[in-house]
C-alpha cells in the first residue's frame, strides 16, 4: 500500500445586487391586483486546487514526493459566472362575497448555478459546473368562510415547471479497491 495525501484548496465567492419593486392595485371594490419584480446581478467565482503527494514506501521502492502537482479542478472558462435574472410575482384576487374569494397567482424564480468544488477525481468541467435553475409557478384557488366564519375552506391547484433543475445525485467516480 502507498500512502497518499490529497490537499484541496477552495476559492469560492459570490455576490448579488438586486433591485425590487412592487405595486398593489384595487381595480374595483372586489378585484385586486398585486405585482412585483426583481432584477438581480448575480456574480460568482468558484475554483478548487488539488495536489496529491505521498510519504513514499520503502517496501515498494517509491520515494516520497509529488504524485499530482497542484492544479485547478474547474476549467477556467467556468470559474467566473454572471447572470442578470428578472424574477417576480403577480396575483389577482376577486371577492365574490365578503366571505368567498378566488385568486390566481404566477411566480418566476432563479437560482444561480455553481461549480462543484473539492472534487478529487479528474472529471470534465461539464459535469462539475451546474447551469442556473429557473422556475415558473402558477396557483389558482378559492377561499371561503362558512357558517358565520366558524368553518374555513381553502382549495388550491399548483403547477410548477423547472428549467435546469438543480438536484443532488451521487455517482461513483472510481472503484474502491
Amino acid at each position: 500500500r502507498l500512502p497518499l495525501l490529497a490537499s484541496v484548496d477552495i476559492a469560492n465567492d459570490s455576490s448579488d445586487l438586486a433591485f425590487f419593486g412592487s405595486a398593489r392595485f384595487r381595480v374595483s371594490d372586489r378585484l385586486k391586483l398585486e405585482i412585483g419584480a426583481r432584477l438581480t446581478r448575480s456574480r460568482a467565482t468558484a475554483q478548487s486546487y488539488l495536489a496529491v503527494t505521498t510519504t513514499g514506501s520503502p517496501a515498494l521502492g517509491v520515494p516520497a514526493g509529488v504524485i499530482l502537482p497542484r492544479r485547478a479542478t474547474v476549467d477556467p472558462r467556468y470559474v467566473h459566472m454572471q447572470n442578470w435574472p428578472l424574477t417576480g410575482t403577480a396575483s389577482l384576487s376577486y371577492d365574490f362575497t365578503p366571505d368567498m374569494t378566488g385568486y390566481a397567482s404566477y411566480g418566476r424564480s432563479f437560482r444561480r448555478g455553481s461549480a462543484q468544488l473539492g472534487v478529487n477525481s479528474p472529471l470534465d468541467s461539464s459535469l462539475l459546473v451546474l447551469d442556473p435553475e429557473r422556475s415558473n409557478a402558477v396557483e389558482i384557488g378559492f377561499k371561503a368562510n362558512l357558517f358565520d366564519r366558524r368553518v374555513k375552506i381553502n382549495f388550491a391547484a399548483f403547477y410548477q415547471k423547472f428549467d435546469g433543475f438543480i438536484g443532488l445525485t451521487s455517482v461513483v467516480t472510481a472503484p474502491n479497491r
